[in-house]
């Protein structure tokens, strides 16, 4: 992880969530921007918020196409009050 120019944090090579094509069946998707929140710090200032679903409702990202082994780490913002993951 490095810092840019404005001092935001950038994980290098990344692919950020709230940078994907994001289809939901329900509730919204949209980028949250985070710079607010002093005590910790997203990448880019920003996370994907997906809020409004229901219990069975799904959310897919698309990702590029890729060839060969990938590996695929999820981050997930946690609050007391929001979600159970």
């Amino acid at each position: 992880m490095v810092c840019d120019a404005g001092g935001v944090l950038v994980v290098a090579g990344a692919l950020e969530g709230e940078s994907l094509k994001a289809k939901a069946t329900g509730g919204e998707a949209k980028t949250q921007k985070m710079g607010a929140f002093k005590a910790d710090r997203w990448s880019g200032d920003s996370q994907l918020f997906w809020s409004g679903a229901k219990p069975g409702d799904t959310l897919e990202l698309e990702l590029p196409e890729k060839t060969g082994p990938v590996d695929l780490d999820v981050v997930l913002t946690c609050a007391k009050d929001y979600a159970i993951v």
